[in-house]
C-alpha cells in the first residue's frame, strides 16, 4: 500500500514541474514581446513616428524600456531615402501588429497546457490506484470485448488492458466524472467551479476556434455565446492555484487513505 503513497508523491512532483516550465515559458514569451515592442517603437519614433513615442509611456512597459536604455549600444549613422523610410516604417508596423497577438496567444495556450497538466495527473493517479489494487476497477458499465479479452489474455495483460480501457472511459467524462471517481475510490475530494470552468476554457480555445459556448456561458455570466474567450492574467493565476490545491488535497487523501496500518 505504501507504494502508491510513494508513486503519488512521484506524479505530484511531476505536476509542479510541469507547471514550473510551463511558468516560465509563458514568462518568457511575455518578456520577448515586450522587448520586441519597445524595439519597434524606438524603430518608428526614430523615423518619425509620434503615435510610437505614446505606446512607450504604457505602464507595463516601463520595466523594459529601464532595461534597454541601461544598455550601451552601437549607433551606426545611414542615410535613407523617403521612400526607403516608409518601407521600413510599413515593414516595422506589421511585426508590431503580429506582436502584438503574442500575449494573448501565450494566455491561450498556458490554460490549454495547464489543463493537459492536470489532465494527465488524474490519468496517472487512477492507474496508479488501478494497478496497486486491481480490484477497484470492478465496474459493471466497463468491460472489454470478445477480441479484446482474447488477445489480452494471448499476451497475459489483461489487467493491464482493462486499466487502461477503464481510465480512458473515465477520462472521456467531464471533470465531475473524474472527482466522483475519485470519490467512488474513497477519497473525499471534489470538483470546483474553477477546474469546470479551465476545462470549458480550453475546450471553446480548442473546439469552438476561441468563443465562448453555450454550456460555459450557462456557467458563468462573465461570458458571452459566441464572443471571443479573453483569458487574463488573473485567469492564469486563479487556474494554476486551484490547479495545485487539487492536487495536494488528492495526495493527502491518498496519504490518509493508504497508509500503512500497525496492527
Amino acid at each position: 500500500m505504501n507504494t502508491i503513497i510513494e508513486n503519488e508523491k512521484r506524479l505530484l512532483k511531476n505536476l509542479f514541474d510541469n507547471i514550473a516550465r510551463l511558468n516560465a515559458v509563458y514568462e518568457a514569451a511575455i518578456f520577448g514581446y515586450e522587448y520586441r515592442i519597445i524595439r519597434f517603437n524606438q524603430i518608428l519614433g526614430k523615423l518619425g513616428s509620434r503615435k510610437a513615442l505614446k505606446r512607450l509611456d504604457a505602464a507595463r512597459f516601463k520595466k523594459m524600456k529601464a532595461l534597454l536604455e541601461s544598455m550601451t549600444s552601437k549607433t551606426l549613422k545611414i542615410k535613407l531615402s523617403k521612400k526607403e523610410v516608409e518601407l521600413i516604417k510599413d515593414v516595422v508596423e506589421w511585426s508590431h501588429k503580429m506582436y502584438r497577438k503574442i500575449p494573448n496567444m501565450a494566455r491561450d495556450q498556458y490554460i490549454i497546457s495547464l489543463e493537459a497538466i492536470f489532465e494527465a495527473f488524474i490519468s496517472d493517479t487512477f492507474r496508479n490506484i488501478f494497478g496497486r489494487i486491481p480490484e477497484s476497477m470492478k465496474s459493471s458499465r466497463t468491460t472489454l470485448k470478445d477480441e479484446e479479452l482474447v488477445d489480452s489474455v494471448r499476451k497475459g495483460n489483461s489487467l493491464q488492458i482493462l486499466c487502461e480501457r477503464r481510465i480512458r472511459d473515465i477520462m472521456y467524462g467531464s471533470e465531475i466524472s473524474w472527482f466522483s471517481q475519485l470519490q467512488q475510490l474513497g477519497l473525499n475530494v471534489q470538483s470546483t467551479k474553477d477546474i469546470m470552468e479551465l476545462g470549458l476554457i480550453r475546450n471553446c480555445l480548442i473546439h469552438n476556434n476561441g468563443s465562448a459556448s453555450r454550456e460555459i456561458c450557462n456557467m458563468s455570466k462573465r461570458f458571452k455565446e459566441g464572443k471571443k474567450i479573453n483569458v487574463s492574467e488573473k485567469d492564469i493565476e486563479r487556474f494554476r492555484k486551484v490547479v495545485r490545491e487539487l492536487a495536494n488535497r488528492i495526495m493527502k487523501e491518498i496519504a490518509s487513505k493508504y497508509k500503512p496500518r500497525i496492527h
